[in-house]
């Protein structure tokens, strides 16, 4: 024999008593043992999908018309007041009807905001790549001109040089859209870090790891996911 509960309080204290929940089996057997074919009972349940987001909206049949429940202490009160009587299959129809409608505007609006949210944090993991990128690439020239000036025409010496160079310069311009205009004050920045830097380091950010590890930055891949 199983015993099952609504409230968290006993499954919490007696391990040997269940949540109650609509997904367990015999739960269902019993509750669908209380219904008789042709039956209308007050309470109507509509669930509509929408892109990734599902929702779901109930309506209690009164006596004063259809009321949306919005949580279990209110279905709790409705039921109490309820006399048992069924209601009629027209109320049923339209109440039916004003419940899908609920649940697919819900879910469209909810769908929608789901939609933002996903296009805002995509657009951050670009921005947030596209930063590193920029840094990094601004610390490479900076590291052959040894100063954080006249980055540009760095840029430009060393696309006419070695291919190793050249092609890495040039996938990062392609990820940054082709230009890359440092301030002021980046550039002031940039001089006093490479100023800074011991020569062994400098030497070693020649050869473009810190680089190569921005170009491979996972968050790129925002660029191609899709919402679902």
């Amino acid at each position: 024999m199983k015993i099952c509960s609504s409230s968290w309080v006993p499954a919490n204290s007696n391990p040997q008593i269940l949540p109650l929940t609509p997904f367990d089996p015999e739960v269902r057997t019993l509750a669908d043992s209380f219904a008789k074919v042709g039956e209308l009972l007050p309470l109507l349940l509509y669930a509509h999908q929408e892109g990734s987001s599902r929702t779901a909206a109930a309506l209690w049949l009164g006596q004063n018309g259809p009321v949306e429940v919005m949580n279990f202490r209110q279905l709790q009160v409705l039921l109490a007041d309820w006399d048992g009587a069924p209601p009629e299959a027209r109320q049923v129809q339209d109440a039916m009807a004003l419940a899908r409608s609920a649940a697919e505007q819900r879910a469209k609006d909810r769908n929608q905001q789901w939609q933002c949210r996903y296009a805002t944090a995509l657009a951050r993991q670009l921005s947030s790549a596209k930063l590193r990128l920029q840094r990094e690439l601004g610390r490479y020239l900076a590291s052959w001109a040894l100063s954080g000036n006249n980055l540009q025409g760095v840029l430009e010496q060393l696309l006419q040089l070695e291919r190793g160079s050249s092609d890495r310069i040039r996938r990062c311009l392609e990820r940054l859209g082709g230009r890359v205009p440092w301030s002021v004050d980046q550039s002031r920045d940039l001089d006093i870090w490479v100023r800074s830097l011991p020569e062994a380091k400098r030497q070693a950010r020649l050869l473009g790891s810190e680089l190569d590890a921005a170009l491979r930055d996972p968050r790129w891949a925002a660029q191609l996911v899709p919402f679902r």
